[in-house]
C-alpha cells in the first residue's frame, strides 16, 4: 500500500475545493440550442456551456450526471429559488437530442430549425390582435438574453433598447448589463405594442417586436450578427417569440434603403417619387405575400407583414415631402398615398416605421391647412380662466398687435416686448393652455377636411403628441379643469388619461431651490456628477450630440449667440458625446472650425448608455440643465431655439439676476 504524503493530501484537497467552486459545463455534445422537430421552429432548450435557457427564464447549472446515455442535468434558477432537472440523450448519429424532464418520457429535438408550410399555431397561442384602445396600457417588458462569442474586454458591457410611445412621442430608452457569460436582463417601459431596436454599440442591432407584459428572452450569436445576412440563428422565445421570429425572416426580404436612396428622394421630381415608391411597395408586398401563404404565418405576424412595406415606404414619402419643404412647397394631394393604409389602426403601433410616418403627418401641410379662429380671452374668462377685469383689455390690445413685425424699430420692438412681459409672466399657464387648445382643435379641423371622414385614433395621435410636448415645456401645471377643454375632442380613452397623468405629474420649475445638500443616488447620477464636479458652484447647460447628427451640429453652431448674452455670468457650456457616435478627428476638426467653445466630454458607449436611461436620451440634441449643486434641474431643456427662455431659465438656475 503506498502511503499519501500530506502535499499530495493538500493537492488533492485544493483540487476537490477548486471543483466544487467552479461553475458546472453543460456537455458539449448537447450545447446549442434545440428546436421542436414539428414543424413550428419553436425553440425550447437553451444549452449553453455555463447558463441554461428554458420556459423563457435564465437556470444555472447545479450538476450534471451521466448514467449510460442519459444525461441528468440540474438547474438552479439565476437570482431565483427555482429548482429542477432536464435528461437529455444526444444521438451521434444525425446529432439531435432527446430531451424532457423525465427519463422516461424524452422527446426528440434539432439545433436546425425545421419549417413546415402546413404547421398551424394552434388558436390559443395565436389570439391575433385585440382590437381598439385595448391594447394601449402601460406595463413594462422584460426582455433577457444571451449573446453567443460575447467578450467584456472587447466588447460593451451594456446592451441598449430604443424604448419609445409613440402617443406621447416620449422617448424611453432601457439598458441592461451584460454578465461575462453573455446574458443580459432588462425592462422596458411600454405604452402599446412596439417594434424597436436592440443594440451592442459597435457590434450589431437587431429588431424586436414588443408588447406590454411581454417577457421575451433572446439569443444572439455574435459572428452570425456580422454578416450581412444577420439573424439566420437568432432564437426568440416567449408569448411573442414566434411573431418576432417570423418578422425577423421577413426583414430579410425587404429592399435596403441607405444614403443613396434619400439623395434620390431630395433631387427627384414628385411623379417620380411616387412611381418610385409605388414600384418599391408593390415589390415588398409580393414578396411578403409569398412568405406568409409558404410558411404558415401566424394572424398576429401576417397582420404587421402584410401593413409594414406600405407603412415603411410611405413613410419614405413623408421623409421625402420633408426634404423638399426646405426648397419647394409640397401640395397635400402629394400625401394622397396615406389613404391606403388604416392609419387609425391602433395596430399599426407595432410597426417600427408608423411612429415616423405620424412624425411626419403631425409637421406636414395638410395639418396645417385650416387654422381655427383665435380663442378670445373673455371666453376663456367664461370658461373659468382667472383673468383680471383690468388686464383684459391690455391683453386684447397686445394680441391684436400679436407680435414684433418686420421693420419696427428697435424701440417699437422693445416696448412691445416690455409690455408683454408682465402679463406673460403673470398668466403664462394660461397662454400655454390657450395654445393646447388652438394646437388640437387645428388637429381635428385640419383632418377631417382632409380625410372626409372620421379619423377619432390617428387625430387623437397627433394631437396628444403635440400637447404632451407642450406640458413637456411648459414649467407650470396646468388645472385639469382647463386641460378637459382640450380633451373635449378626444375619443382615446387612452390618450386622455396619459395627458392628464403627464399635467399631474409636471415636473416643478427647473429652478425651483432643493431642500439639503444634493448626494446622487445611482450610477447614473454618480456619473454625471463626476463628469461636472469641476463646474461646482456654475449653473450647466449640458449638450448631448454627435458629429453625424445636423441639428446638433447647427445648435453648437448657434450657441455662441446665447452664449454672448451669458458672458460675465457663471453659466458653463459642456458638450457631451460618444466615441462610437462620434469619431476623434471629425470631432475635433468641427470644433476647431467653428470655434465652439465650452467643454467637450467623450464618453463610452457603456457610460452614454447609463445617461440615456435615466435622463430618457434616445435622441439628439438633448439638452440639459444641473444647478451649481450638481443636481440636474431640468433634464428636458429645451436648448438654444428660445434664445430669450433659455437665458432666462440658465440665469435663474446660476441664482444670477435676470435681466
Amino acid at each position: 500500500m503506498k502511503h499519501i504524503t500530506l502535499g499530495c493530501l493538500a493537492a488533492i484537497l485544493s483540487l476537490a475545493v477548486r471543483g466544487a467552486d467552479a461553475p458546472q459545463q453543460c456537455p458539449e455534445t448537447l450545447q446549442g440550442n434545440w428546436n421542436s422537430v414539428d414543424g413550428s421552429q419553436q425553440w425550447v432548450y437553451g444549452l449553453h456551456p455555463t447558463l441554461a435557457v428554458w420556459q423563457n427564464t435564465f437556470w444555472d447549472y447545479a450538476g450534471i450526471t451521466t448514467e449510460g446515455a442519459v444525461t441528468a442535468i440540474r438547474l438552479r434558477e439565476r437570482g431565483g429559488d427555482r429548482t429542477a432537472t432536464l435528461y437529455a440523450r444526444w444521438n451521434r448519429k444525425d446529432s439531435t437530442a432527446m430531451i424532457g424532464t423525465s427519463p422516461k418520457n424524452l422527446v426528440p429535438y434539432s439545433r436546425t430549425q425545421i419549417a413546415d408550410p402546413s404547421y398551424r399555431i394552434p388558436a390559443d397561442e395565436d389570439p391575433g390582435y385585440p382590437s381598439g384602445d385595448s391594447i394601449l396600457r402601460d406595463e413594462i417588458a422584460v426582455v433577457r438574453g444571451y449573446l453567443n462569442g460575447y467578450s467584456s474586454e472587447t466588447m460593451a458591457r451594456t446592451i441598449k433598447i430604443y424604448g419609445f410611445n409613440t402617443v406621447t412621442g416620449q422617448e424611453l430608452p432601457a439598458v441592461g448589463d451584460i454578465a461575462a457569460d453573455g446574458a443580459f436582463e432588462m425592462t422596458v417601459e411600454l405604452g402599446h405594442p412596439v417594434t424597436t431596436q436592440i443594440s451592442l454599440a459597435g457590434t450589431f442591432y437587431d429588431n424586436l417586436y414588443l408588447e406590454p407584459g411581454d417577457t421575451l428572452t433572446l439569443y444572439y450569436d455574435i459572428p452570425d450578427q456580422r454578416q450581412s445576412a444577420a439573424g439566420q440563428l437568432s432564437r426568440y422565445m416567449g408569448r411573442n417569440g414566434y411573431v418576432n421570429r417570423e418578422l425577423n425572416a421577413l426583414r430579410r426580404l425587404y429592399l435596403p434603403f441607405g444614403r443613396e436612396e434619400q439623395l434620390f428622394l431630395m433631387q427627384t421630381t414628385p411623379d417620380s417619387i411616387r412611381a418610385w415608391i409605388g414600384e418599391r411597395t408593390a415589390r415588398d408586398s409580393a414578396a411578403t405575400e409569398k412568405y406568409i401563404a409558404e410558411n404558415g404565418i401566424s394572424r398576429k405576424g401576417a397582420f404587421l407583414a402584410r401593413w409594414t412595406p406600405y407603412v415603411m415606404n410611405f413613410e419614405r414619402l413623408g421623409l421625402y415631402a420633408m426634404y423638399r419643404a426646405q426648397k419647394d412647397p409640397v401640395d397635400t394631394t402629394f400625401y394622397d398615398f396615406y389613404r391606403r393604409l388604416p392609419l387609425d389602426d391602433p395596430r399599426l403601433l407595432g410597426i417600427d416605421s408608423y411612429r415616423y410616418l405620424i412624425n411626419r403627418l403631425e409637421f406636414c401641410p395638410l395639418y396645417w391647412k385650416s387654422a381655427p379662429e383665435p380663442l378670445d380671452f373673455g371666453t376663456l374668462v367664461r370658461e373659468g380662466f382667472p383673468i383680471e377685469a383690468g388686464d383684459l383689455p391690455r391683453i386684447d390690445s397686445l394680441e391684436r398687435r400679436l407680435y414684433v413685425v418686420p421693420g419696427d424699430s428697435a424701440a417699437t420692438a422693445q416696448a412691445y416686448e416690455r409690455a408683454w412681459e408682465p402679463l406673460y409672466e403673470k398668466y403664462r399657464t394660461l397662454f400655454d393652455a390657450r395654445d393646447m387648445v388652438q394646437q388640437g382643435k387645428q388637429v381635428y379641423e385640419s383632418g377631417e377636411a382632409y380625410w372626409g371622414r372620421p379619423m377619432p385614433f390617428l387625430n387623437d395621435l397627433i394631437a396628444a403628441r403635440r400637447l404632451h410636448g407642450t406640458l413637456q415645456r411648459t414649467d407650470r401645471n396646468i388645472p385639469n379643469r382647463w386641460l378637459a377643454m382640450i380633451l373635449r375632442e378626444f375619443s382615446s380613452s387612452y390618450a386622455i388619461a396619459t395627458l392628464l397623468d403627464a399635467n399631474d405629474a409636471l415636473r416643478p420649475t427647473p429652478v425651483a431651490a432643493a431642500a439639503g445638500p444634493y448626494v446622487p443616488a445611482d450610477r447614473a447620477e454618480k456619473l454625471l456628477d463626476s463628469l461636472l464636479r469641476e463646474h461646482r458652484g456654475r449653473a450647466v447647460c449640458v449638450d448631448f450630440w454627435s458629429t453625424g447628427c445636423g441639428p446638433c451640429r447647427q445648435g453648437m453652431m448657434e450657441s455662441w449667440r446665447l452664449k454672448e448674452k451669458l458672458k460675465g455670468q457663471p453659466v458653463d457650456f459642456v458638450y457631451i458625446t460618444s466615441t462610437d457616435q462620434s469619431p476623434e478627428k471629425i470631432a475635433a476638426d468641427f470644433i476647431e472650425k467653428n470655434k465652439i467653445t465650452g467643454r467637450q466630454i467623450r464618453l463610452t458607449p457603456d457610460e452614454w448608455n447609463i445617461l440615456a436611461a435615466k435622463y430618457r436620451i434616445n435622441g439628439i440634441p438633448h439638452y440639459m440643465v444641473v444647478g451649481p449643486d450638481g443636481r440636474v434641474l431640468d433634464p428636458h431643456f429645451m436648448g438654444y431655439y428660445d434664445k430669450a427662455k433659455a437665458v432666462s431659465t440658465l440665469l435663474k438656475a446660476a441664482g444670477a439676476d435676470d435681466e
